[in-house]
C-alpha cells in the first residue's frame, strides 16, 4: 500500500487476514496502527514507512512472535523504545530510524540472537552505546548516526566475536580515543565515527582492516600524526575522510583524501 491509499488508522480488518505473512504500507497518512493487529500470528514482515504515524511504539508488537523484519521509519513516532521489542526472538531486522524516539537503547535487545540489521538514526536517543550489544554475534549492520549518545565506545566490543561490516556511530557526543581493536572487526567494510568529540590519535590497527572501503573520522578533535598504515589503506583505494581535526599536516581545504600518495604527516 503506497502514495497516500490510506489515512488515520490501519483499518483493524486487517486483523481477520489470519495467514497475512507481509504487511507494508509507505507514503501514506497513516497515523495509528490498531492493537487488533496484534492477531496477525503469521506476520513475518511489518513495514509502516514515510507516514504520519505518531505516539509510541505499541508494546504488544513484542506479541508477533514470528516477524523477523520490523521497520517503523520515518515517521512522527516518539517516547521509548518498548523492552517488548525483546520478544521477537526471531528478528533479524530493527529499523526504527528518522523518528522521535528518546531516552536508552533498552537492554531487552540483547534477546534477539538472530539480529542482524540494528538502525536507530535520526533519533534523539541519549545514555551511553550499551556494552551488550558486542554480545549480539549475528550483527552486521548498527546505525545509531545522529543521535544524542555519549561516552566512549565501549572497551567490551574488544572481547566479543562479532561480524559487524558497517559501524555508523557518526553525529553522536561520543568521547575518548578510537579503539585499537576496531581494527580486528575483520568483517567491516564501514567505518564511520564523524562528527563526534574524540580526541587522541588514529590508531595504526585500523590499518589491519583489509575488507574497508569506507573510513571517516572527519570533525572530531584527533591530532599527532596519521599512522602509515592508514595511508597505505589509500592504495586499496579506500576512502577517507579525515577533515576537521588537527592534523598539522592538513589544510583546512582538504575535505577527501582520494590521492595514492601520503602527504608529509
Amino acid at each position: 500500500m503506497t502514495e497516500d491509499t490510506l489515512h488515520g488508522a490501519i483499518p483493524p480488518e486487517l486483523a481477520d487476514l489470519s495467514n497475512l505473512e507481509t504487511l507494508g504500507i509507505s507514503h501514506s497518512e497513516v497515523s495509528q496502527i490498531p492493537p487488533e493487529l496484534a492477531n496477525l500470528s503469521n506476520l513475518i514482515s511489518l513495514s509502516i514507512t514515510v507516514s504520519e504515524l505518531s505516539g509510541e511504539i505499541p508494546p504488544w508488537l513484542g506479541d508477533l512472535s514470528g516477524l523477523e523484519d520490523l521497520r517503523l521509519s520515518e515517521t512522527r513516532l516518539s517516547g521509548e523504545i518498548p523492552p517488548e521489542l525483546g520478544k521477537l526472538t526471531r528478528l533479524r531486522d530493527l529499523y526504527l530510524g528518522r523518528n522521535q524516539l528518546t531516552g536508552g537503547i533498552p537492554q531487552e535487545i540483547a534477546d534477539l540472537p538472530r539480529l542482524s540489521t540494528l538502525f536507530l538514526r535520526g533519533n534523539q536517543l541519549s545514555g551511553e552505546i550499551p556494552p551488550w550489544l558486542g554480545n549480539l554475534s549475528n550483527l552486521s549492520r548498527l546505525d545509531l548516526i545522529e543521535n544524542q549518545l555519549s561516552g566512549e565506545i565501549p572497551a567490551e566490543w574488544g572481547n566479543f566475536r562479532i561480524r559487524l561490516g558497517t559501524l555508523d556511530l557518526s553525529g553522536n557526543q561520543l568521547s575518548g580515543e578510537i579503539p585499537p581493536w576496531l581494527g580486528n572487526l575483520s568483517n567491516l567494510s564501514r567505518l564511520d565515527l564523524s562528527e563526534n568529540q574524540l580526541s587522541g590519535e588514529i590508531p595504526a590497527e585500523l590499518g589491519n582492516l583489509d575488507n574497508l572501503k569506507i573510513l571517516t573520522l572527519h570533525e572530531n578533535q584527533l591530532s599527532g600524526e596519521i599512522p602509515s598504515e592508514v595511508w597505505n589503506m589509500l592504495e586499496r583505494e579506500v576512502e577517507i575522510e579525515i577533515y576537521g581535526n588537527d592534523f598539522p599536516c592538513l589544510t583546512d581545504g582538504l575535505r577527501h583524501l582520494y590521492v595514492k600518495q601520503r602527504a608529509n604527516c
